[in-house]
């Protein structure tokens, strides 16, 4: 029986012809938290049941989690991502508005998160680079609805809006329930993002930085 496959690893920058310089991603030094991480060990039942939807352990919903009232519902909306069943995206495109939004909101860390999801899921290792250096023309890697995707999650987030006119050309390539889901990632990734860098977020310990 087969092992498991190696991971992809990913190319440098340079080989897709791009510069540190171009990457829009602000960087910060490896920290500790400001803010405290739960411990989901001693944490009250309701939060340790909200732990439990996520498949992973990580630092910001340990941050998270110290709104108690809320942190339950933000993890089973993030643990709705998660499977085709409770979303109509694909898991490409999940995965591309949440890194995409990441980087717009300069959170290495949600990148990072995300990133190692979206290997695991197969996505071309090429596309984590442009995404960080938001390029999206190279018809090699991006299809049409991609680039209209990627279009929408960088209006949301710098203008919080679309134009009239970009507005028709999403609804010719998204349904009505595409488009809010849209909406939703961006603004639960934004949310991420900052949540961690206001605190100041550690990687993990699988992590380390980008």
């Amino acid at each position: 029986m087969a092992g498991p496959a190696p991971p992809q690893s990913v190319p440098p920058e340079s080989a897709l012809g791009l510069g540190v310089s171009d990457c829009p991603m602000e960087t910060h030094p490896h920290t500790t938290s400001v803010l405290p991480y739960v411990d989901r060990a001693t944490a009250p039942p309701a939060i340790q049941a909200a732990f439990d939807l996520i498949p992973f352990r990580r630092h910001i919903l340990e941050l998270f989690a110290n709104a108690e009232s809320q942190f339950p519902p933000i993890a089973e909306l993030l643990a709705s991502f998660f499977s085709s069943e409770t979303r109509e995206l694909s898991d490409l495109e999940w995965l591309e508005i949440a890194m995409y939004t990441a980087v717009l909101c300069g959170s290495p860390y949600v990148f990072k998160i995300n990133s190692q999801i979206a290997l695991g899921r197969n996505i071309q290792p090429e596309k984590l680079i442009l995404i960080q250096f938001g390029q999206f023309e190279n018809t090699n890697f991006w299809t049409t609805r991609e680039r209209t995707l990627m279009k929408c999650v960088e209006m949301l987030v710098k203008t919080h809006t679309v134009s009239d006119a970009f507005l028709a050309t999403l609804k010719a390539s998204f349904t009505p329930r595409e488009i809010v889901e849209v909406v939703i990632m961006v603004g639960v990734y934004s949310m991420n993002s900052y949540l961690g860098n206001l605190a100041r977020i550690d990687f993990d310990a699988d992590q380390g930085p980008t």
